[in-house]
Formats: C-alpha cells, sequence, structure tokens
C-alpha cells in the first residue's frame, strides 16, 4: 500500500509501469493496471493505492 494527501497547491501524476490495483481518492476507486496513468487534481486530500505495482509518482507542490 501507498498512501499520499493532495493539497490545495499541488497536485499528483501516477504512471504504473508494472501491476494492478485499485486507487481511493475523493471518495471514489478506480482499478489500474500496467501502463495506466492518472491525474489527481489539486484539493483532492487523502489518496491510497493498493495492490502490487511499480509506479512513477509525480508530485509537484506541497506535499
Amino acid at each position: 500500500m501507498m498512501s499520499g494527501h493532495i493539497g490545495e497547491e499541488s497536485f499528483v501524476s501516477l504512471l504504473f509501469m508494472e501491476g494492478e490495483g485499485e486507487i481511493s481518492c475523493g471518495g471514489e476507486t478506480l482499478a489500474y493496471q500496467k501502463g495506466d496513468s492518472f491525474f489527481l487534481s489539486a484539493g483532492s486530500g487523502a489518496y491510497e493505492i493498493n495492490g502490487r505495482c511499480q509506479a512513477l509518482v509525480t508530485t509537484v507542490g506541497e506535499n
């Protein structure tokens, strides 16, 4: 499991290079698999990644 928080002045970009699982953020849960990418917008709050993965996580702004 991996988790984090997205503040009002930041965002997170996720690129899944291996694996599969689910991302939970803002009351929504989305499935991911190898090759998927997601953009979590500013102010989204807490997020959690469950499953197995190798992911490139890019955060811009405050953490």
